[in-house]
């Protein structure tokens, strides 16, 4: 199932490399993909966690008066999050979709 245009995807990139100047999560460096949610963006991303086993992260970025802002994870009251597996990843990027930032 596709959640992005094209269009939206280079969007959401283009606000991810502004925000964090082309540096990935060193957790999950593996960018799977990019979107658009109301009021931001998300990127989906891959890697190891601590034990070895593969872990998921939605990071989150809002649209704010002067661009693209950083919005924090989880465990700072921010949307962006690490899961345990891409169905879970995909499953909280749809309730962003209809969320928003």
């Amino acid at each position: 199932m596709s959640r992005v245009t094209i269009e939206g995807s280079d969007r959401a990139a283009a606000a991810f490399r502004k925000v964090y100047h082309g540096n990935p999560n060193f957790m999950t460096p593996d960018i799977l993909e990019y979107g658009l949610i109301p009021g931001g963006a998300y990127e989906l991303s891959k890697g190891r966690g601590f034990e070895g086993g593969p872990i998921y992260g939605v990071t989150v970025v809002k649209f704010g008066p002067n661009g693209p802002e950083k919005t924090g994870s989880e465990a700072v009251g921010g949307p962006s999050k690490c899961l345990h597996s891409k169905l879970q990843a995909i499953k909280y990027i749809e309730t962003l979709a209809e969320t928003g930032v």
